[in-house]
């Protein structure tokens, strides 16, 4: 997945991309990121869904990629 590949890395002009291929993809239906979350899949899903807007409207912070790296076990993919 892009997304974890970009967060690996650290890039942060790619993991601002792959957050937004990644809201853009959910825009018309943003819960259905829950299916794609380890149980709890709404509390893990919140997290990726304020984490996914942070990073597209934000500067991305070591803290933020931090956080991601914490956030990648509870994907699905």
């Amino acid at each position: 997945m892009y997304l974890k590949s970009a967060i690996d890395r650290g890039d942060v002009g790619e993991m601002r991309n792959a957050a937004r291929a990644v809201t853009g993809h959910f825009r018309d239906n943003e819960y259905a990121i829950d299916h794609f979350c380890a149980p709890p899949f709404h509390p893990n899903g919140n997290a990726w869904r304020t984490w996914l807007s942070q990073v597209v409207t934000e500067d991305v912070t070591p803290e933020l990629r931090m956080q991601a790296l914490k956030l990648v076990p509870t994907l699905n993919v």
